[in-house]
Formats: C-alpha cells, sequence, structure tokens
C-alpha cells in the first residue's frame, strides 16, 4: 500500500501506550502503528527526538533544550528509567501528578513549553515502551513485537467466524510524509468507546446480542491469552434505536497477547476465569456457532498463523485451543442448555446473579467510567 495513503491527512495519537498515526482519506479512518528500525538505544532516542519535532510539533527552542539534557547521562537514564503511568512510585506517574519534567531528566517545561512537553513525554513513553517489548530485535531489523499479535489475533477472529470482532489489520508499507513507513494498518473500529457513559446508563441499552457478543469476545481473549480488555478499549456498537448490540476489539497487541503459556484459567485483571476449577466454562452460556467452529479446529489452523507466531507460541495456542475444546463439551455434557442460537434477557439476568464471578458484562457495567471519557492520566 506504499502509494494509497501519500496524499492522506496525517495525525498523531499519543494518549495510547503506544504512538498511532490516524490517517484519512475518502472520509475514511484508519490507525497505524509504526514498527521502527531497531537501533542502539541512545541513536533511537535522538531519534525519536527529531521525529517528534519534525513530524508531531515543531518547536525549535524545546527540541534544542530537550537534546541537551538528554546528552548527560544521568538525565538519560531517568528517562529511560520513567516507569509506568499507574505505579505511583514512577518517575513518570510523579510527573503526570506534580508537572516536575526533570524527573524525567527533561528541562524544566516552561509555561510557553508545558503543552508541547507533555505531548512529548507521552510520545517518547510509546517509544520507549515499543523498544522494550522488542527486546532481543537485532538491530537494523524491524520491531514487529506489536504487529505480529495484532495481525494474528484477527487471522485467529476469521477463523472461528468472530472476524466482525476484530477490524481488518495488515502489516504493510506505507509512503507517509518523506519517508517510507513499515507497520500494522488498522482499519477504524465501529462504534464507540463507552468510557464517557455512566454505569447506570450503560445498563439501560444492554440487550442480549450485545452479551452473545462480550461472551464471544471473552473466548477469542482467552484462546489469545489477551488479559488487556476492559470497557474502554473495546468498542461498543449501537443499533439505530441506541441499543447496545456488538464489540469491536481495537486493541490486540497487548505484551501478554500470544504469551507461550498453556494456562486458560486466567481473567483481565478485572473479571474472573473463564474456565473454572473443575475444567467447566465458569459461564452460563456459550454462542453455538462459536463452540461449534472452535471444536472443528485441529493443528492446521494454528499452522495458518506460522507466519506470524513462533513454534512455541503456537504449540502453546494449540492447548489452549485443545483445552477449550474439552471445557466446552463437559459443560454441555452437565448442562444440556449450555448452548444457544437465539439469547434472551433471561441470559442476562442469569449473567448478572454473581454465580458466575465477574463476567465481561458485569466489568462492563461497573468499570471504567471516566468523567470526560478518559482517565487523567491519559489526557495528552
Amino acid at each position: 500500500m506504499s502509494g494509497e495513503f501519500s496524499d492522506a491527512g496525517a495525525e498523531y495519537v499519543l494518549n495510547y501506550t503506544n504512538n498511532l498515526i490516524k490517517l484519512t482519506k475518502n472520509g475514511e479512518r484508519y490507525y497505524f502503528k509504526e514498527a521502527r528500525e531497531r537501533l542502539g538505544l541512545r541513536d533511537y532516542i535522538d531519534k525519536s527526538v527529531i521525529n517528534f519535532f519534525s513530524e508531531v510539533c515543531a518547536d525549535a527552542d524545546l527540541e534544542r533544550q530537550i537534546s541537551e539534557s538528554l546528552k548527560h547521562k544521568k538525565n538519560l537514564k531517568k528517562l529511560i528509567r520513567m516507569g509506568e503511568k499507574d505505579d505511583v512510585r514512577s518517575p513518570l506517574h510523579r510527573y503526570l501528578t506534580e508537572g516536575d519534567a526533570q524527573v524525567l531528566g527533561l528541562p524544566p517545561f516552561s509555561d510557553r513549553h508545558q503543552g508541547v512537553g507533555r505531548q512529548f513525554v507521552f510520545y517518547i513513553y510509546g517509544e520507549l515502551n515499543n523498544y522494550a517489548l522488542n527486546y532481543g530485535v537485532r538491530k537494523g531489523n524491524r520491531q514487529t513485537f506489536l504487529a505480529v499479535r495484532a495481525v494474528a489475533v484477527k487471522k485467529l477472529a476469521d477463523i472461528l467466524g468472530i472476524g466482525h470482532l476484530v477490524p481488518e489489520t495488515r502489516y504493510v508499507k506505507l509512503c507517509l510524509g518523506d519517508r517510507e513507513r513499515y507497520g500494522t494498518l488498522e482499519w477504524e473500529a465501529a462504534g464507540f468507546n463507552v468510557a464517557g457513559v455512566p454505569p447506570e446508563e450503560r445498563k439501560k441499552h444492554i440487550t442480549p446480542q450485545f452479551l452473545r457478543e462480550l461472551t464471544n469476545l471473552n473466548v477469542l481473549d482467552v484462546l489469545c491469552h489477551d488479559d488487556d480488555h476492559r470497557a474502554n478499549n473495546f468498542h461498543t456498537v449501537a443499533n439505530e434505536r441506541g441499543e447496545y448490540v456488538g464489540v469491536v476489539s481495537y486493541d490486540n497487541d497487548g505484551p501478554n497477547v500470544f504469551l507461550p503459556s498453556v494456562s486458560i484459567r486466567f481473567g483481565n485483571g478485572l473479571c474472573s476465569a473463564f474456565i473454572g476449577r473443575h475444567g467447566l466454562v465458569a459461564r452460563p452460556h456459550l454462542d453455538r456457532g462459536l463452540a461449534e467452529s472452535l471444536l472443528k479446529l485441529d493443528r492446521s489452523a494454528v499452522g495458518a498463523l506460522a507466519a506470524y507466531l513462533t513454534l512455541s507460541q503456537r504449540m502453546c495456542l494449540w492447548r489452549r485451543i485443545r483445552k477449550m475444546q474439552k471445557a466446552i463439551i463437559r459443560t454441555q455434557r452437565a448442562n444440556a442448555a449450555f448452548l444457544l442460537d437465539e439469547w434472551t434477557e433471561e441470559q442476562i439476568q442469569e449473567e448478572l446473579s454473581g454465580r458466575f464471578g465477574k463476567t465481561y458484562l458485569q466489568s462492563f457495567l461497573s468499570d471504567c467510567y471516566y468523567h470526560g471519557g478518559a482517565h487523567p492520566y491519559d489526557i495528552c
């Protein structure tokens, strides 16, 4: 797609863990995440500084100040060790709460530079996070840790017949600005982010169809070992009456996705495990169509992901698939009504009874509400 986006409108989106470029062409929107060339860390940071001030926000004075500051080894170390947003002990958390850029090895930002300075912090955080995830990639190669996961999740969703839960995702070469770039191009996800909708308001709009799609996403996440899906990082799809009828997952390249682990007894940090202690599915029901597609899978389905996943990742994925297949068979034997063709309000009440732990639906109705639609640490 090297020439197809050369004239597209482009803008950076910096309020995520990794930097995105939103592309607009012919009224359609796409999101591009670059797989940068691996360099030595200092060279990588120096190039990141240049890229930010040439592509995101031009400010020659602040660029000079930051470059001068990072020439000092102690300041470079502070930047590299900024930590995570949510870790109250980290320098990054301190910057976000107190505004002191010097804890990150950066010069103090003047009033005129506060806005651009905060954007730079978000940008460099994303670049350093990507660099750390690609540990082991040789210099001169592409940092594809995120790309292979995003593409493999889409491929697996298509194989299972639930591809509509994940936007079209491709690894591409694009011409943007004055240089060629490689990375993942993701079509804009349908729906909207529900983080700005109060939980009590969300409950008014849920439907049986929505519950089915949330449960299907839960299955996909378990198979992919994705433990990072919450109400604020997938889109909710509504019909013309405002009823919630579907979900589209756009955040599919987390660090634990396709982790080489055989475990399927894990939650996403907010929810309970999908498979219970006795090997039964710890949810009241499952969509029959997805179950039948999953039960038909054999090793060839995993082999289809060989271009993206390592041998150990594929072996562990196959073990997770086998465990899921066994859990579905056992649960169906124990409960003849477990698999459903049609979902009703009765299933919603059953899901919310509390007998099945904290499910994706319960999390959707209680978690990740932020006035204004975003956590303060994600506002750039």
